[in-house]
């Protein structure tokens, strides 16, 4: 007869309450957080983190200020709002489908003079 070994886990899965999910999520979200160290804190997989952040209305773009310390490659106009998109985003959707995400993701027009920048979602740096 030939042995077999049975494999149970430790302990139940973990529930999170709505607060405790979106306590991890501002975590995570404050400039120079590291979502892997969060998560292992927390003692939670990093793909929840995303998830939560998704499920929570996080549209990945994020507005930006430009300060006039250091020298300046673009100067935008006073008074020029920019959003800066902290995920990657497929650029093969091109102006229209980039467009389109912004009245999707953000309910904005993007044609206001807001200006909207993306990063590549194959980007190696």
């Amino acid at each position: 007869m030939a042995k077999m070994e049975l494999v149970t886990r430790a302990k139940r899965r973990r529930r999170w309450s709505e607060d405790e999910k979106r306590r991890i999520v501002a975590e995570a979200g404050v400039p120079g957080a590291v979502v892997s160290k969060v998560a292992r804190r927390h003692q939670v997989a990093e793909s929840c983190i995303y998830a939560w952040r998704r499920r929570f209305g996080d549209p990945g773009l994020v507005p930006v200020l430009i300060t006039t310390s250091g020298p300046a490659v673009i100067t935008p106009a006073p008074g020029m709002r920019i959003w800066l998109a902290a995920r990657p985003v497929d650029m093969r959707k091109g102006f229209d489908g980039l467009a389109a995400l912004v009245q999707q993701e953000l309910a904005r027009y993007p044609f206001s003079g807001v200006l909207f920048l993306f990063r590549g979602k194959w980007a190696t740096s």
